[in-house]
């Protein structure tokens, strides 16, 4: 391989998922607020989540640093859109407050793992999360019981998935959460990465 050829020893490199810091990621015991979390730019369409949210009566939070279509008449109140990059000191807040977090992904966006970074923090903070299914996110999350998937982005079927969030009892949105962390933390953990990481690298004798 090229590694090896550059001179790298074999068993000197490690591959990794993304990980995630569960301890700054956490829950609120703040209640959640009466708005759906997204955020991203890459294969998004904000557009088709916003119609869908605006109709359930609520309101949409963006963190992107994408451009975003102009929104007119109800969905110019119930959409707010902030720069990604210049928020990133706000998006654990944004995450923890909302209600749900929704990532529209188009279907013909071709990264399996896109979302992952926004779906893994929001579980950690015991947030649900709608999803598009993939090969990769299905490795993480089982469709009801630590989040919700959409095969395909339509508002039936984002609506329907919002709904299945929306009807959620205390006890019910309870197990769900504390399912979405456990996942993390046994996944996708940055902890766990990183004493890994010791163990086998730093101070492997």
């Amino acid at each position: 391989t090229l590694w090896a050829e550059l001179g790298l020893r074999f068993g000197r490199a490690v591959t990794r998922g993304y990980a995630v810091d569960c301890i700054y990621y956490s829950p609120s015991d703040a209640p959640p607020e009466d708005y759906v979390f997204t955020a991203g730019g890459a294969g998004r369409d904000f557009k088709a989540l916003a119609q869908v949210v605006e109709k359930a009566g609520l309101t949409l939070k963006i963190f992107t640093d994408a451009k975003v279509p102009s929104f007119k008449g109800a969905l110019r109140t119930a959409v707010t859109v902030f720069p990604f990059a210049k928020n990133l000191h706000n998006l654990r807040a944004a995450v923890r407050g909302a209600k749900v977090v929704v990532l529209p992904i188009t279907d013909k966006h071709i990264n399996e793992a896109a979302g992952n970074s926004i779906a893994f923090l929001s579980m950690a903070c015991g947030r649900p999360v709608i999803t598009k299914w993939t090969r990769y996110m299905d490795r993480f999350i089982e469709d009801g019981r630590n989040g919700f998937f959409y095969r395909r982005l339509r508002p039936l079927s984002l609506a329907c998935q919002l709904k299945s969030v929306l009807s959620l009892n205390t006890a019910a949105s309870r197990r769900l959460a504390a399912a979405a962390m456990a996942t993390v933390l046994e996944k996708a953990s940055l902890d766990v990465f990183a004493a890994r990481f010791a163990r086998e690298f730093l101070f492997k004798r």
